[in-house]
């Protein structure tokens, strides 16, 4: 692959003098992700990409991202095409408000309002900052990534995705889950608790 005067160009041309890789696992966000895919492309790259979702999540940019990021695979704990009562109804929801389709960043600060407002019912609109803590570790929501608690880690434990980026429903880009997926994950998770968690795995499908 050629270089060309821009930082995404010569990231590019680095993979090429690194030798053929089976993968490319970049790790940026907004402009300069957009601009290593679309050189990515336009320079012939064919290994397949693996990232985070955080990476492909909707931003000023979101369109150009995820279109330049066609075909792309990321892990990530959500996608506006989980089929479940839940995830349907916020997603419409999202849409009519918003006039786009949601990404994961969406989902949990949803999910924060939900766990928010669970406490509170629990504990009283007056409650105190120690007793709407306690709250916070007891109540369960059913946000549109399914049911959610807090762990032992005091972190909500998402199952997380493998997704690939193709067209939603309403035919925006979007990442759609191609399976299998890891369940219950969490930022603390331990090295033997990923191995763990890896080796449940199914063989193929979600």
């Amino acid at each position: 692959m050629q270089d060309d005067s821009g930082p995404a160009g010569r990231r590019v041309s680095k993979i090429d003098r690194n030798g053929r890789p089976g993968l490319v696992y970049p790790v940026m966000f907004g402009p300069s992700a957009l601009g290593f895919l679309k050189a990515y492309s336009s320079f012939g790259g064919s290994a397949p990409i693996y990232t985070t979702g955080s990476m492909l999540e909707p931003t000023s940019v979101s369109g150009d991202l995820l279109r330049a990021a066609q075909g792309a695979y990321a892990y990530w704990n959500y996608s506006p095409e989980l089929n479940t009562p839940e995830n349907r109804s916020f997603v419409d929801g999202f849409r009519r408000a918003f006039h786009r389709t949601p990404g994961g960043f969406e989902m949990q600060s949803y999910a924060a309002m939900e766990f928010l407002d669970a406490a509170y019912t629990k504990a009283g609109a007056d409650a105190s900052a120690d007793d709407l803590r306690t709250a916070l570790q007891q109540v369960e929501v059913t946000s549109p990534v399914g049911a959610l608690r807090f762990g032992t880690e005091q972190a909500a434990d998402w199952d997380i995705y493998l997704t690939r980026v193709g067209t939603a429903s309403d035919g925006s880009p979007a990442l759609v889950p191609v399976g299998p997926y890891v369940r219950g994950a969490h930022p603390d998770m331990t090295t033997d608790e990923a191995r763990a968690a890896l080796a449940e795995l199914p063989s193929g499908g979600q």
